[in-house]
């Protein structure tokens, strides 16, 4: 439950898993002596039912931290948020839209339209919803259609959130059905044919212990680079039985369609463009003999080598990928009495993915002067994903002397099951004169053509796989949350059993956490709301990985995280603010041999024992001092982000991961008009700033892809007519730079682009 107090191709792939590890420290000097106060306890209200308040672009507690609503100031773990009023005044109709915003996040594919390839601290990681762990491809719930805020935890954070990298998490938090009557239509129109609407509607049903939700979204939009666009359709519904204070039911079903036609850039290296290199020539080898083993040999994506310039697209106008997402969730809480309170959840997650597009033949490109492109197929058939997931959870409050003690217990149980995957691969691709294709003067491909052809004349997939993968996994947490001293001293300490069973093969871990909070003001002082924390916490990552010919699954990996911090809580929370150093190590990384694979056609083998490390710090501040007025800023300084070790591949060691920047920085400002002859007006700005990174493709060392540092800036205008009617005006890339979309090598950021909503409350 939320109360507003403020109107406010992916590829069928490679998994890549990170490590790291180092200790920051951090020492603060010539703090005021706090003043010593009697001891006393604070019984903790109820948690599992307890909302949690939004205020603009900033909350003050959360669920996804402790499994419990706990204050943001009281958890000894770094907290950012995202709420639905910055996504709706950013015209982010997609989380990687504006999940940059967000310190120490990235978007890892980030063309505003692609899937869920997000990164926390450097990691990959896919995000959670409500809670609860989706599929691994779960691309379509890139939509913000329905979420009602976007909690990230940084560090492992194994006890609450499960198999988790030590970067951290995001959890996709959704709205629900509310008894206080809200209903709206919005549409909007804008620049590329965008074109959306929008109903939603939520309030009490038949009486004051039922509510229901309706949210229903449309979008079609063309992209930037020819041929490309998307088409979305969104269905949200729930229903919500409260037959008393202290028993809340919540039913809730969402389905995602998502139509993209995307694009990419052809990749190659430097040298090889115009070197007269004859035809057939493979690149590998071209570039050990120009410039020996050690060269990589595919580094760097070259627009101007597109035929059309910037916008050209070598995928053709007939490329289409299709998204379905299906999740349905059912929870029960339940308060027993002032001391205990039991919740269960389940979710189900279905997921479809029908790809129409190229695919990369291995590490090698054929052609003249490097103008024929490295795609030489095309890919397309259907992979399909199931899964569920239960959480059995109950809550004690209690206290024994001066001390309180908040205690969450735990049951999950998870299944994941690949249904299918049948893939159809094209022929290498040819012209009329039976040469190999060049996009410079043979013109984009007709890949529905090709592939009707192809299915003329042998309709048996390439790759045909049914039930093919069968993942269970139980884990037992329990945490324990004791506070002392007027709540100015916490201790969070707990631990999670995990076991994970693939393919006949169990491995298993225990993964514990400790957290300390101390508040060195007394509660008088105008600093009360000051809080040092310190945190360890550590992580268990099943690869979810098979070596190639064998049933051996591929061991997990290890996660540690270590970190120190201040945050602040001032004026009754008008100042938010927190700041932390950390360090997040990874091991036994298993680590792929995409050498190997390009020189030889072998399939991707993996080596054990790899390492990678994160360290750095992170500082943001929220000031909400009226609800007319909001600013946000915030720093991310990263400056090792890297493997330390990577066995059978050496070039590897030292690379920073990719969509990783040095530094990132956000500032937002929002201000709206209540008085006098510009009452109802609001306008505002997102400024984001980042340094230069490295691309994404596979994370491979071949692929030395750069993307530059970038500053960019959207705005907004907006007006409330007589309380009902709300006009808002987006421009996105106010100044109109040009280059690289944030965190995407493959596709040109787009011009200065214009949208206008319509918003009608009813």
């Amino acid at each position: 439950m939320i109360r507003h107090d403020i109107p406010v191709l992916t590829s069928i792939a490679s998994i890549n898993k990170y490590r790291w590890g180092t200790l920051c420290a951090l020492s603060f000097a010539s703090l005021a002596s706090a003043q010593s106060a009697e001891p006393t306890t604070t019984p903790p209200s109820s948690m599992l039912l307890e909302e949690v308040v939004v205020r603009g672009y900033r909350i003050d507690a959360s669920t996804s931290a402790t499994g419990i609503v706990t204050d943001i100031l009281d958890t000894p773990i770094s907290i950012t948020a995202m709420t639905d009023q910055f996504l709706k005044d950013t015209g982010s109709t997609q989380i990687m839209d504006a999940i940059g915003s967000l310190t120490g996040v990235t978007g890892q594919s980030n063309s505003g339209e692609t899937g869920t390839n997000f990164g926390v601290r450097g990691y990959a990681i896919t995000p959670q919803v409500d809670g609860f762990n989706t599929l691994s491809t779960a691309a379509g719930l890139g939509s913000s259609i329905g979420v009602e805020r976007i909690e990230v935890i940084k560090g492992p954070s194994a006890v609450f959130n499960g198999n988790v990298p030590p970067g951290g998490i995001i959890n996709i938090i959704y709205k629900k059905p509310s008894f206080t009557p809200k209903t709206y239509l919005e549409a909007g129109i804008g620049s590329w044919d965008y074109k959306s609407g929008e109903l939603f509607s939520t309030g009490p049903l038949f009486s004051d212990k039922l509510a229901y939700l309706i949210n229903a979204y449309y979008k079609d939009a063309d992209g930037w680079v020819d041929w490309t666009g998307s088409e979305e359709k969104t269905i949200i519904a729930g229903l919500a039985y409260a037959p008393t204070d202290a028993i809340r039911l919540n039913l809730n079903y969402r389905r995602i369609d998502s139509d993209l036609r995307a694009s990419t850039l052809p990749v190659s290296h430097q040298g090889f463009m115009g070197s007269g290199t004859p035809w057939f020539v493979p690149l590998d080898a071209w570039v050990d003999a120009v410039y020996g083993p050690n060269e990589p040999p595919q580094t760097i994506t070259i627009p101007e080598y597109l035929p059309g310039g910037e916008r050209y697209n070598v995928m053709g106008p007939q490329n289409l990928n299709e998204t379905d997402v299906e999740i349905a969730s059912l929870d029960f809480t339940i308060k027993v009495n002032d001391h205990i309170e039991v919740r269960n959840g389940f979710m189900y997650n279905t997921y479809s993915w029908k790809p129409l597009s190229l695919i990369q033949s291995g590490a090698k490109v054929i052609g003249a002067d490097g103008r024929s492109s490295i795609f030489s197929s095309f890919l397309t058939g259907e992979v399909a994903e199931t899964g569920w997931e239960n959480k059995l959870e109950a809550a004690f409050t209690f206290d024994t002397g001066p001390v309180s003690h908040a205690m969450l217990v735990g049951y999950n149980d998870q299944y994941r099951e690949a249904d299918r995957m049948r893939v159809f691969i094209g022929p290498p691709a040819m012209n009329g004169a039976g040469q190999m294709w060049d996009y410079f003067t043979d013109g984009p491909r007709m890949l529905r053509d090709e592939f009707n052809a192809r299915l003329a004349v042998n309709p048996v997939p390439d790759i045909l796989q049914e039930d093919y993968g069968h993942t269970r996994t139980h884990a037992y947490y329990i945490a324990e949350q004791m506070s002392a001293f007027d709540e100015r001293l916490r201790l969070l300490v707990g631990g999670r059993y995990t076991e994970t069973k693939q393919s006949g093969n169990r491995v298993s871990d225990t993964t514990p956490q400790v957290g300390l909070v101390f508040k060195p003001f007394s509660p008088d002082s105008r600093f009360a709301d000051t809080s040092i924390f310190v945190n360890y916490s550590e992580s268990f990552t099943p690869s979810g990985l098979l070596q190639p010919g064998t049933d051996d699954v591929v061991p997990p990996a290890q996660g540690v995280g270590k970190e120190i911090g201040i945050k602040t809580a001032w004026f009754g929370g008008k100042v938010a603010s927190t700041i932390s150093v950390f360090q997040d190590d990874l091991e036994n990384i298993a680590t792929p041999d995409y050498s190997d694979q390009g020189q030889n056609g072998s399939i991707v083998s993996y080596h054990l024992g790899g390492k990678g490390r994160t360290e750095g710090a992170e500082a943001e501040v929220v000031w909400t001092p009226s609800a007319a007025l909001q600013i946000s800023a915030n720093y991310t300084y990263l400056p090792t982000a890297e493997y330390i070790d990577y066995p059978g591949v050496p070039q590897q060691i030292g690379l920073r991961f990719p969509s990783t920047p040095k530094e990132q920085w956000n500032l937002t400002g929002r201000y709206q008009f209540e008085e006098g002859a510009l009452s109802g007006l609001y306008l505002g700005a997102w400024i984001h700033g980042q340094s230069e990174t490295r691309g994404v493709m596979a994370g491979d060392w071949k692929y030395d892809i750069h993307i530059p540092s970038l500053v960019q800036a959207d705005a907004f205008l907006g007006y409330t007519f007589f309380g009902k009617l709300d006009a808002r005006l987006n421009v996105k890339n106010v100044t109109d730079r040009d280059g690289y979309v944030m965190n995407n090598a493959f596709q040109p950021n787009p011009p200065r682009s214009v949208y206008l909503m319509l918003n009608y409350s009813l």
